[in-house]
């Protein structure tokens, strides 16, 4: 059973943070962090005419080829929403440097965009500072997130943010 239960872990969420769950040691806590959030511009807008199969085969390419810049700056993936991203620097896992990742990151996520030619025009959002982390959620469904100022002010930033910049 406990290798059943692993398995569906590591498979369902972050390996790390799943290790940390099995381990006992991840807790709620406030933490000073860097939070990240990334969102295509005009999205809905250029595929409402076309069917989802292609819509989702793109997001899903998109996703596959961020993931690797965010896992390469120390970023924890906390969810994606709908056509963009959440991410936090800094947690699960300590980074002495965590706004500095998170903004690199950025940088180098914008330059994939172009050199994967990507049809669209991404926006992304920095804020360091305090936040609470943790698993939040009901019941057996949780996700370790962060909450708080830091993460509002990352959104705003992300949607006040020029195309193509951080």
């Amino acid at each position: 059973d406990k290798q059943r239960v692993e398995s569906v872990l590591y498979a369902t969420m972050d390996p790390l943070v799943a290790k940390l769950i099995i381990d006992r040691k991840l807790h709620n806590e406030k933490r000073v962090l860097s939070v990240m959030f990334a969102d295509l511009v005009d999205f809905t807008g250029t595929t409402e005419k076309r069917p989802p199969e292609t819509v989702i085969d793109e997001l899903n390419a998109l996703f596959s080829a961020l993931e690797p810049v965010l896992f390469r700056f120390r970023g924890h993936l906390d969810k994606y929403l709908g056509d963009g991203l959440m991410a936090e620097f800094g947690a699960p896992y300590s980074a002495r440097m965590h706004p500095l990742l998170a903004v690199l990151a950025g940088l180098r996520m914008q330059l994939r965009m172009v050199s994967a030619k990507f049809p669209w025009m991404m926006r992304v959002g920095v804020a360091s500072g305090q936040s609470l982390v943790g698993l939040m959620g009901s019941g057996s469904r949780r996700n370790f997130t962060a909450v708080g100022d830091t993460v509002n002010l990352a959104s705003r930033l992300q949607s006040l943010c020029t195309p193509g910049a951080v």
